[in-house]
């Protein structure tokens, strides 16, 4: 079965390929098959009832790993942002206010 990423460009999210979909009867029928699929797939599952998209799941270790992600995408913006501001600061600047922080001379 085909997955899906997400990624922002410059017109906004899109989806790369085809999500991952199972039946909600996948669940009711064999929890541990749809669970073991869930954990080796390691993207978000969208569960369907009657059809219709109902749930999206996902194992944990996908759901701590996408939401580093986007902390770290998060953290990329703001330092584009300042790049694209010229708001720079220089190597002994930082590393002076680490040592500072970390209580070190």
């Amino acid at each position: 079965m085909l997955y899906y990423t997400q990624r922002l460009g410059k017109g906004g999210w899109h989806m790369d390929k085809a999500p991952r979909i199972q039946p909600s009867s996948a669940i009711r029928k064999d929890y541990k098959q749809f669970s073991d699929y869930c954990h080796e797939s390691m993207e978000p599952v969208i569960v369907t009832n009657n059809g219709v998209s109902d749930l999206i799941v996902m194992s944990p270790e996908a759901y701590y790993r996408r939401e580093a992600w986007n902390r770290l995408q998060i953290e990329l913006a703001k330092a584009d942002k300042q790049i694209a501001e010229n708001k720079l600061h220089d190597h002994d600047e930082v590393f002076g206010r680490l040592r500072e922080r970390l209580g070190h001379e």
